[in-house]
């Protein structure tokens, strides 16, 4: 009406005030529609938020969604875990927290290969050939947390800080001295390009020198009477509170370096010779359409138990029974 009633006095001539009132028209319509279709955009959204069991490529569909998700710029670093069982479920933290990038330091003194102090690449193919892969919906146990990271191992300390400096990152060590800041409280904007958090071994903490190059010391604040965390807890905590407080690290990754695990993670996704062809093919092709979530759909989520153990069980509970969806440990 304020178009129409300025275009007829004068100012105006009245084929300017037709045009004028069948723009406001327009507009009006538009915007009466505009529920219906944040309706219809938000049905097709609850349709596709979940994993479901029909769904075609749906491995993939998943791979896809946890992809973008994946962050590169945090890389946690291992330094002489002496545990296997901490180093497993450093492993296993990282991965389902979306953090690619694992360097390890291999502890100095080793035992004969028998499986339980290997290095990562001895580890890996140890169990490339222990355990098959049977699709994405499977991985949960810390064994195979290593299939889907960039896991980089060095024998010593000084390669390790020299490829950190070479690669332009900032060293960001896990400290329990009183010269270490609140990881809560601390001022870390702006956050630099490349970071590396530094754990140590299980008994004495981050060595003297990776202390003396870290461009920050951060711990986090505990509050009774042990004074220090498990390594595995500590290194999980502290990633995710990073995380957390820095949440546009993820998805930031490389497009090449996306790319090449987008084809890596879909060809081992294959059950068979034939379809992992397939799957590198359409990594190749356009990017399948992700998820909106990543967890699995509940026909596809079980809690894995290892034969052993569920032998055990067994042998005191009798047969055990599985429902399908329930809760369990994250």
């Amino acid at each position: 009406h304020k178009c129409v009633d300025a275009a007829m006095d004068g100012a105006w001539q009245w084929p300017v005030a037709v045009v004028a009132t069948a723009a406001c028209a327009y507009v009006c319509l538009r915007w009466m529609r505009a529920p219906t279709t944040a309706m219809c955009i938000e049905k097709d959204l609850q349709m596709e938020q979940w994993d479901a069991p029909d769904l075609p490529l749906r491995a993939l569909r998943r791979a896809e969604t946890v992809l973008r998700r994946r962050c590169t710029r945090i890389v946690a670093v291992l330094e002489r875990c002496s545990e296997n069982r901490n180093h497993e479920a450093v492993l296993r933290t990282c991965e389902c927290l979306g953090v690619q990038h694992v360097w390890i330091v291999e502890p100095s003194e080793k035992k004969k290969p028998n499986g339980r102090n290997l290095d990562a690449n001895q580890k890996a193919e140890k169990e490339c050939k222990r355990e098959k892969l049977t699709g994405l919906a499977g991985i949960g146990v810390a064994k195979q947390a290593y299939r889907w990271l960039t896991v980089k191992s060095f024998q010593n300390t000084s390669d390790c800080i020299s490829a950190l400096q070479d690669g332009g990152y900032e060293i960001w060590a896990t400290d329990v001295s009183s010269v270490a800041e609140c990881l809560e409280t601390a001022t870390l904007e702006p956050l630099p390009k490349r970071i590396a958090v530094v754990f140590g071994r299980e008994a004495t903490g981050v060595s003297p020198e990776f202390l003396q190059v870290a461009n920050r010391r951060l711990y986090l604040q505990l509050h009774g009477f042990t004074d220090s965390l498990n390594l595995s807890v500590a290194a999980g905590m502290v990633l995710y509170a990073l995380l957390c407080r820095f949440p546009q690290v993820r998805g930031d990754m490389d497009e090449d370096e996306q790319r090449q695990l987008r084809k890596n993670w879909f060809t081992k996704l294959g059950r068979n010779d034939a379809q992992r062809v397939e799957y590198a093919a359409l990594a190749d092709a356009l990017p399948l359409q992700p998820f909106a979530d990543v967890r699995p759909h509940a026909d596809h989520r079980g809690a894995w138990i290892s034969p052993k153990i569920r032998r055990r069980l067994e042998e005191k509970e009798g047969p055990l029974t599985e429902s399908r969806g329930t809760s369990r440990a994250c």
